[in-house]
């Protein structure tokens, strides 16, 4: 049976099986069994790709399988830009002794010289393109049922309100919502908002009064009225910059989160440059006008907007006000250099040499904060390391002491006194087991370990601050 699945990107192609490895890439996000697929090229009927530019293209095609359950998951509908392939060459490179040439290295040699050289016994010659497989579209068998994406919102979407664009490689910001409604189809539901606001989708920024289609969510559009700068006048108020009111409406009107992360000096900027570029033959004044209420007045936007008119007055604010950081210095150079006076760019140079010398200090002072507390905790670390090598030497004499008094042949000394002190029990003879079981009691009794690997009773200096346990008393 035959289904129409996509949109994929081409990944590579397996001479042996003779299937192409696709990566599936829906701008909706669906959730399918696998992101990857291998597609028997034998079984494709008819093929599509859409180009935008692009070196990866998506691609579409109409395959030939009887496991339709499992890629029903990526069944689709045609776009209408789609382009139907004539013919698919999937092929590799080889040298003359029969040395494969990888994909990859073929594609960098071919894209930075135009060949790609093969030695060979110490003879330079170069690899040839051998074809794998001439794939060409097949003729539909009369009567054949073809499995599309009629059941997806890309699909339904147009059949119910006509000529509608995809918002899922874009977003939309609405300023007034005139109306919400629901429409049942199927058992499915649309949610439908009209407002007032702008679209930025994949065919570029469009503003007025627009309708926006949820289902399942995947997003569409349709611009019911085009905006004509009269509108933009009329509703100049509508098109303020209130972020906190903008987030509320967006909240209300139940389109995506990340579409009403709102900048406000970002949305101002992208409208602003809109009505510039859309309205080239309305005076600059009315221009100007407009787009000072739309930012209110916000000079960073106009400047962003109109540098040569907003530039100047732009960096001298941001100088009245107080620049803080280097970064913001450099950035009102960079965007504005050619709109300020010379007079503002020493000013702003000036003033970014102070900020950066203000941080070297603070770094240094950190700095120099910083190594005095190194130093501190080595040395009382050091200090600490001292007390516990005396409680060590006291533990080692008061225990030898003890052997004396009781006539246990055991003896304590200190090891790697620099490095890291350690006091060890080894008895020095045999011992009953009356005896043997007091030198363990009193090795107990002043915290000496017993470590299994080396068969020793020890007390390293780490030790005493780390759940070191001592029940006689030290004569310290």
């Amino acid at each position: 049976m035959l289904i129409l699945i996509g949109p994929f990107h081409y990944m590579s192609y397996d001479r042996k099986t003779k299937r192409m490895r696709v990566e599936y890439r829906d701008e909706n996000n669906r959730n399918v069994p696998s992101k990857y697929l291998n597609l028997y090229v034998d079984r494709i009927y008819e093929a599509y790709y859409i180009d935008e530019g692009h070196t990866i293209k998506e691609e579409y095609y109409l395959y030939d399988t009887d496991k339709i359950d499992f890629y029903k998951n990526y069944t689709t509908v045609l776009p209408p830009n789609a382009v139907k392939r004539n013919e698919m060459i999937f092929s590799h490179y080889e040298c003359p002794d029969g040395y494969v040439i990888s994909d990859l290295e073929a594609s960098e040699w071919l894209t930075t010289e135009g060949v790609i050289p093969c030695e060979i016994g110490g003879t330079e010659s170069y690899a040839v393109e051998k074809i794998d497989y001439d794939w060409k579209p097949k003729p539909i068998p009369p009567g054949a049922k073809i499995i599309a994406g009629d059941d997806k919102p890309e699909a339904i979407l147009p059949k119910l309100f006509g000529n509608v664009n995809s918002l899922n490689k874009g977003a939309a910001l609405i300023f007034k919502i005139i109306s919400k409604k629901t429409v049942d189809y199927e058992n499915k539901k649309i949610n439908v908002i009209d407002g007032i606001g702008y679209v930025d989708s994949d065919k570029g920024i469009d503003a007025g009064e627009i309708e926006i289609y949820n289902m399942d969510d995947y997003y569409a559009y349709k611009m019911l009225k085009p905006f004509s700068f009269e509108d933009f006048e009329k509703n100049a108020d509508i098109f303020n910059f209130d972020s906190e009111k903008l987030e509320e409406i967006q909240k209300n009107s139940g389109l995506p989160k990340s579409w009403y992360l709102i900048i406000p000096s970002l949305e101002q900027t992208t409208l602003g440059r809109y009505i510039i570029e859309k309205f080239k033959d309305i005076d600059e004044k009315r221009k100007i006008d407009l787009i000072e209420k739309i930012s209110n007045h916000n000079l960073r936007v106009l400047a962003e907007i109109l540098p040569q008119k907003y530039a100047e007055e732009y960096a001298l604010s941001e100088i009245k006000k107080g620049i803080e950081n280097p970064s913001s210095v450099r950035e009102i150079i960079n965007k504005f250099d050619k709109y300020l006076s010379e007079q503002t760019k020493q000013t702003l140079l000036d003033i970014g040499k102070k900020l950066e010398e203000k941080i070297r200090e603070e770094q240094e002072r950190e700095l120099e904060k910083r190594r005095k507390k190194q130093e501190l905790e080595k040395q009382l670390e050091k200090e600490q390391k001292e007390r516990n090598i005396e409680v060590l030497k006291q533990i080692m004499k008061q225990v030898n002491e003890e052997f004396k008094r009781e006539g246990i042949k055991a003896r304590v000394k200190m090891e790697n006194y620099l490095d890291l002190a350690k006091i060890i029990a080894n008895p020095t003879s045999y011992m009953s087991k009356s005896d043997f079981d007091k030198y363990i009691e009193i090795l107990k009794d002043y915290g000496f370990r017993y470590n299994p690997r080396n068969k020793t009773w020890s007390i390293d200096v780490s030790d005493i601050n780390n759940g070191f346990t001592l029940k006689k008393k030290l004569k310290i």
